[in-house]
């Protein structure tokens, strides 16, 4: 399959629109009736650089981004509010930085360094909190985000890659590199492919929008699904995509979408609202966020 490259939600092949997003500035998309079907006038998803730049095509509007702030640590995750009305942007060291009218900054490790980096920022679907996990499964709550349980204490044979909480809010997943799933709070652990042999490390999850499953995404596009509504819609493995795949964010319809370094967005049942694909980075894309 090959990536689907600035699609227009909605609109017929030929029409062109401008979208503001990533470093600050406005980047030209354009949007089309893709091979997946049309990108529904309620579905969206961002994009993110190493460096903090933010790229949002559907419906994520761009509110910001920390392209041109010359991080000192590398962005490593971004995450939604509820109805998309801002997101917060993770770094390693555990900074963060809200974008958005709905996006309160509740508060980040500061200048306490973490011992091991920080590699993934979860929104709590209802309220102004959020969670950050370090590599080691320890997870930090904010605003109203309340810490259900880590990983930290578990000597894990692999690192965590990926966090998403359930949609109560009242529990989370962890993902680790070899496919490792920790459940904690409210979250059903559906299974793992921590007994898999992989041909390559896990790097995101994504959820079921009713939370009665989730998908795992490897580096090679190959997806995982656990759960009764975990629907398989299709993968990348064998090695097909045009860049390492970062990250995997679900479909608000349905399917999911993967994310590659190069900016390319690949949809698997639902449509590809647009990427970066073929157009000048400055710094990889790390990061998929659903609106």
């Amino acid at each position: 399959m090959r990536p689907l490259r600035q699609i227009l939600c909605g609109g017929a092949a030929a029409a062109v629109l401008l979208a503001l997003c990533g470093f600050g500035g406005s980047a030209a998309a354009t949007r089309a009736t893709s091979a997946t079907g049309v990108c529904q006038t309620t579905d969206g998803y961002r994009l993110l650089g190493s460096d903090g730049g933010v790229f949002g095509f559907g419906v994520a509007p761009f509110f910001g981004s920390a392209g041109s702030m010359h991080l000192s640590y590398p962005a490593v995750s971004i995450a939604s509010t509820k109805a998309g009305r801002g997101y917060w942007l993770a770094t390693s060291n555990g900074g963060v930085l809200a974008y958005g009218p709905g996006a309160k900054f509740a508060g980040s490790y500061g200048h306490i360094h973490p011992p091991q980096p920080i590699v993934a920022v979860a929104s709590k679907p209802q309220g102004d909190g959020y969670w950050l996990v370090r590599s080691d499964g320890f997870v930090s709550g904010f605003g109203n985000a309340r810490v259900y349980g880590n990983a930290a204490a578990l000597h894990l044979q692999q690192p965590i890659v990926g966090m998403v909480a359930t949609p109560s809010g009242r529990g989370y997943w962890l993902v680790a590199r070899d496919g490792g799933i920790f459940g904690y709070g409210d979250a059903t652990f559906y299974g793992s492919a921590a007994a898999v042999r992989l041909n390559q490390p896990i790097v995101g999850i994504a959820r079921v929008p009713s939370g009665q499953g989730y998908w795992l995404v490897a580096r090679d596009g190959g997806i995982f699904g656990y759960g009764p509504k975990a629907k398989f819609f299709g993968s990348l493995g064998g090695g097909i995509a045009s860049a390492p795949i970062v990250g995997i964010a679900a479909g608000n319809a349905g399917g999911y979408r993967l994310a590659a370094a190069d900016g390319s967005v690949y949809a698997f049942g639902t449509a590809t609202c647009g990427s970066m694909a073929g157009r000048h980075l400055a710094s990889p894309i790390v990061a998929i966020g659903a609106t």
